[in-house]
């Protein structure tokens, strides 16, 4: 009977430290997760700031590119504009030209009756 009182004693001190040695345990695994995922998660998160500035940086090119394309269309368009324009006048100046030339080779006309009709 003693072998069964001791037993059970034995078992009823194996609860109260059990516990004690749980918490304990918790605890120590609490703060070796918490310092095992700021290890991990620092790294993690420098990448993260050197991927987002990157890709800032990528936009920002972009939008300069963007810019400037669009400042070389509008060039190119005022360009074309302004050919047009020269190649209209360069036309209207000819035109004015070969009327006058046309005018002065056309056959005046006079009063004059030609008496003989040659046959």
């Amino acid at each position: 009977m003693d072998e069964i009182q001791d037993a059970q004693q034995h078992d009823a001190q194996l609860h109260e430290v059990q516990p004690r040695e749980t918490q304990l345990r918790e605890t120590q695994l609490r703060a070796v997760l918490r310092d095992g995922l700021r290890e991990e998660a620092a790294p993690i998160s420098r990448r993260l700031a050197e991927v987002k500035g990157l890709s800032n940086n990528a936009i920002r090119r972009l939008e300069n590119i963007e810019a400037t394309i669009e400042l070389e269309r509008s060039e190119r368009i005022d360009d074309l504009a302004l050919l047009v324009e020269l190649l209209t006048e360069g036309w209207r100046a000819m035109n004015t030209r070969l009327d006058r030339i046309e005018a002065a080779l056309k056959p005046a006309e006079t009063n004059v009756v030609h008496l003989r009709e040659s046959a």
